[in-house]
C-alpha cells in the first residue's frame, strides 16, 4: 500500500471512528451523506466551545476526514494530495477541503456551515455535468481518468 493510500485509510478509519461516537454518544443516526453533515454541523456548532482550542488539532482532522466521505459519497471523486494538503477531488481543478471547512465553521459558526459547504459543492458539480458538451459527466471523465 502506498503513502497515499495508507493516509486516505486512515481517513476513512476517522470518519467510521466520527460517525460512531456520535452515534454512540448522542444517539443520533450518522449515515455518510448529507444527513450526516447535517448532524455535523449541529454537532460542531454544539461543541464548538471545546473544538476551538488548538490542542483540538486531532478533532479537527478526525471530523473533516468524516465531512470528506459525506463529500464523497454526494459528489463523487476522490481524495487527493495538493501541495501539503489534502482534499476532495470532483473533478479536474476543483478540489473541496473539508478539512478547512471545519475550521471555518469552528471559528466562524453557522455562516460557513459545512451542511451550506456541502449544498454548494452538490450544486456545483451537477453545473460541471452539466456544462460537459460531450455527453460524459464530469464525475465519469474524473472516474476513467483515475481508473487509467
Amino acid at each position: 500500500m502506498s503513502n497515499e493510500e495508507t493516509v486516505v485509510a486512515g481517513f476513512r478509519q476517522c470518519a467510521r471512528h466520527v460517525a460512531a461516537v456520535l452515534t454512540e454518544e448522542l444517539g443520533w443516526q450518522v449515515p455518510f451523506g448529507r444527513q450526516g453533515v447535517e448532524r455535523l454541523a449541529d454537532y460542531l456548532e454544539q461543541a464548538r466551545p471545546l473544538l476551538v482550542r488548538p490542542e483540538q488539532a486531532d478533532a479537527v482532522t478526525s471530523l473533516g476526514a468524516f465531512l470528506g466521505e459525506c463529500i464523497l459519497q454526494e459528489c463523487g471523486g476522490r481524495w487527493t494530495h495538493q501541495s501539503g494538503w489534502w482534499g476532495i477531488e470532483l473533478a479536474e481543478g476543483v478540489v473541496a477541503c473539508p478539512f478547512v471547512q471545519i475550521q471555518q465553521q469552528l471559528s466562524a459558526g453557522e455562516e460557513q456551515s459545512c451542511q451550506r459547504y456541502l449544498e454548494c459543492l452538490i450544486h456545483l458539480v451537477r453545473q460541471l455535468s452539466v456544462s460537459v458538451t460531450d455527453g460524459e459527466s464530469a464525475q465519469e471523465r474524473s472516474a476513467a481518468q483515475h481508473a487509467a
